[in-house]
C-alpha cells in the first residue's frame, strides 16, 4: 500500500483508532502504570506514530492499516493491566470493528503479551516464535521497540544500554519490518 492510500485510509478510520488510543490510556491509568516519569499515553502515541510512519510498508488492506493501529494502542493493555483479553474483544466487537480487525488485534495483542516472572524468561526464544507466527506482530513489538529506544535515548541511557545489550536476542520477523524502520532503529544503538 502506497503511503498516501495508507494516510487516507487511516484518516477515514482515527475516530475509532483514537478511542482505542483513549481507552487504553485509561486502562494504563487506572493501573497507575506510567512510562518513566511520563503517562503512559507517551508511549503509547510513540508506538501509534510508529505505526502510522512505517505501516504503509506492511498493510495491504484497510482492515490490516486499522489492526495494526488499534493493536499499538493496546499492544501492552493485557501484560500492565487487568485487562483481559477476552474484555479486549468484547470491547472491539461492542465498538463495531470488523470480525477480521477484532481477530487480528486480538492474535497480535496476545503473541505480545509476555509470560513468565524474568525479563530474560518473559523475552524467551519461545516468545520471539510466537511473535514471528501471528502476522503483524513482529511489526507492532519493532514499533514498541522502537518508542522505546527512542525515549531511552533522550531521557535513561542506562535503560539504553539494556536495549543494546539485549540487541542480539531481539529476534522478530524480519520480513515485516521495513529496511528503514530497521535502520532508524539501530541508529539509536550506536
Amino acid at each position: 500500500m502506497i503511503h498516501e492510500q495508507f494516510s487516507f485510509l487511516y484518516h477515514k478510520n482515527d475516530e475509532k483508532i483514537y478511542e482505542a488510543l483513549q481507552n487504553a490510556s485509561t486502562l494504563h491509568d487506572l493501573s497507575n502504570k506510567k512510562y518513566g516519569e511520563f503517562n503512559y499515553i507517551v508511549h503509547l502515541v510513540s508506538v501509534l506514530d510508529i505505526t502510522t510512519k512505517y505501516g504503509s510498508f506492511i498493510a495491504q488492506t484497510e482492515e490490516q492499516l486499522v489492526a495494526l493501529c488499534v493493536a499499538a494502542c493496546f499492544h501492552d493493555v493485557i501484560e500492565d493491566t487487568s485487562y483481559s483479553l477476552e474484555e479486549l474483544r468484547t470491547y472491539l466487537t461492542d465498538k463495531q470493528f470488523s470480525e477480521n480487525v477484532t481477530n487480528m488485534v486480538c492474535e497480535i495483542v496476545d503473541a505480545l503479551t509476555t509470560r513468565g516472572t524474568t525479563r530474560k524468561e518473559r523475552h524467551s526464544p519461545a516468545y520471539y516464535e510466537r511473535i514471528r507466527s501471528v502476522w503483524g506482530a513482529s511489526f507492532v513489538k519493532m514499533a514498541d521497540r522502537l518508542a522505546n529506544v527512542k525515549m531511552s535515548y533522550l531521557f535513561n541511557h542506562s535503560l539504553l544500554k539494556m536495549y543494546q545489550k539485549e540487541a542480539d536476542i531481539f529476534k522478530i520477523n524480519d520480513n515485516e519490518i521495513p529496511l528503514i524502520m530497521k535502520a532508524e532503529y539501530n541508529a539509536y544503538l550506536i
